[in-house]
């Protein structure tokens, strides 16, 4: 407790046993300063209609410095001040530094109260006084107080050299990776960035035109990025941007060589009151009646590119047929292709599959289940394309048991269902695995079967590519087909006409 002022030491000494942090120090002392400074202003006035002085002793609360000069008009020699106008007019003071007058040779002794060492007011400065700065301080930009730079506050953060904060920091456990998030753009599901970096929203051109939208403002310019990598910017679009239930709206910027679909940046997230807590891994808005809704990051998938129709197609009834596709991939292969699923309510069926792609298109194979034409018309998106995944093979193979019989011997097969993961870098291997680990012995026997007596080896491994892919045709493993007996003529809800035999004719 040395160095505090005696007036509240008492009262510090009392909470001493709960106090255990500097910090919970601090808050206690700054509470009993706070009412030293209440009190002190009441009796300071109560002083004021007694005497009358120029200018009060003003003693620190941790050391006794430098009494100015002072007048005592209509007062004796032998009059004192008590100590309650003493520290009470010192703690007025308080975190300010008095302006010293001219001190001269002749004033009145005082007398100090609590065993304060007495002081002289002479032209030197007294014995075992500090010397302190006569500059006054402007109020602190952190803490709000007068005895302190800014710079010197104890409350601020970071460190004098710029280097690591001498206060406990708590580490972020944001990442490098960019904040994703679920989102609708004008009713088209997408996943979006999140970029606080950023000040404006872009959507890439190619995105655009998979989404229904009007009022396209053609305007090109040339941006850069952080990395100096420039961007190009053909325009700017109003899009409805919905997450959940809330629905807000922005101003994108279109870009041709986004890296991804669409970048929410600072314009979208300071109109909507948008706040992100990385080490959460969410974001929260606030919906329209000012509740703070939470929406999780999610998982950055892979790159899926929009797969477009090249030309307008007809489907004829029950058909199938090879149409053109275009991706903006120059030129890759084994591109995993994924149809889009609302052509299925059309009874338009696209299979799924692995792609090359040349020249930004490739072929599709579209079936129509339905008794009538269907047409599509030019860039209408069917589905996605994205680079490499994990297979996830799910196989049937057949294992032969053979059961011995006194009577007979049979040999029946038995059916075994597993599931094997394993990853391939291409639809080649997948298919050579499948060929020669999983399907059944006897397809495979068959097929070698068929297709011995090509000698083109070109020809009869395309040849076999066909017959593999219709495999199930050279299947003889016995299946049952659930249909119901037919014993007798359906005659709906009514039994048949009852007619009399006619008699026999004699």
């Amino acid at each position: 407790m040395s160095g505090i002022n005696p007036d509240f030491r008492k009262e510090l000494s009392r909470r001493e046993s709960s106090i255990n942090t500097l910090n919970e120090f601090l808050k206690y002392a700054k509470i009993e300063q706070d009412l030293h400074d209440t009190f002190g202003r009441l009796s300071f006035d109560s002083q004021q209609r007694h005497f009358n002085y120029n200018h009060p002793s003003i003693p620190l609360l941790t050391a006794t410095v430098n009494q100015p000069k002072q007048y005592y008009n209509k007062m004796k020699h032998n009059n004192y001040v008590s100590h309650s106008t003493q520290s009470q007019s010192s703690v007025s003071q308080r975190n300010s530094i008095p302006t010293l007058g001219n001190p001269t040779s002749m004033a009145p002794d005082r007398k100090q109260i609590r065993n304060y060492p007495p002081q002289s007011i002479s032209k030197k400065k007294p014995i075992n006084s500090r010397p302190t700065s006569q500059h006054q301080f402007n109020n602190c930009k952190v803490c709000g107080r007068k005895n302190h730079r800014t710079i010197d506050c104890y409350y601020k953060s970071g460190s004098h050299d710029g280097g690591v904060p001498s206060k406990f920091i708590k580490l972020s456990t944001i990442t490098s990776f960019p904040v994703h998030i679920k989102i609708r753009v004008n009713d088209q599901p997408t996943e979006a960035i999140v970029d606080t970096g950023s000040a404006i929203s872009i959507i890439h051109s190619n995105f655009l035109k998979t989404i229904h939208h009007h009022n396209f403002l053609s305007q090109t310019h040339l941006c850069q990025t952080a990395n100096s990598t420039p961007l190009n910017i053909i325009g700017q679009i109003k899009l409805e941007i919905q997450i959940k239930s809330i629905k807000t709206y922005v101003t994108a910027h279109v870009a041709t060589n986004l890296i991804t679909s669409i970048l929410l940046g600072n314009d979208w997230i300071n109109s909507n009151h948008v706040h992100l807590y990385g080490d959460q891994k969410k974001l929260t808005i606030p919906n329209q009646y000012g509740q703070l809704i939470s929406i999780p990051y999610v998982e950055p998938t892979c790159i899926n590119y929009p797969a477009l129709l090249v030309h307008e197609i007809t489907l004829p009834p029950y058909s199938q047929k090879l149409v053109d596709i275009t991706c903006q991939v120059t030129k890759a292969n084994n591109l995993i292709f994924e149809p889009y699923e609302r052509h299925i309510s059309k009874f338009i069926f696209v299979p799924h599959t692995l792609l090359n792609i040349n020249k930004y298109q490739a072929k599709i194979l579209f079936i129509n289940a339905q008794n009538r034409q269907q047409t599509l018309s030019k860039n209408t998106r069917i589905g996605t394309i994205s680079h490499d995944a994990t297979c996830t093979i799910y196989a049937t193979t057949q294992i032969p048991t053979t059961h011995n019989s006194i009577l007979n011997e049979r040999h029946q097969t038995s059916t075994r269902h597993y599931n094997k993961f394993e990853h391939f870098l291409s639809g080649n291997d997948l298919q050579k695995h499948l060929r020669a680990k999983c399907y059944s012995e006897q397809i495979r026997q068959q097929i070698l079967e068929s297709t011995k007596h090509i000698e083109n080896r070109k020809h009869q491994i395309a040849t076999q590519d066909i017959l593999w892919r219709n495999k199930i045709l050279f299947d003889p493993t016995p299946s049952i087909i659930n249909i119901p007996p037919q014993s007798a003529i359906k005659t709906a809800d009514h039994p048949p006409i009852y007619s009399k035999q006619y008699p026999a004719s004699s």
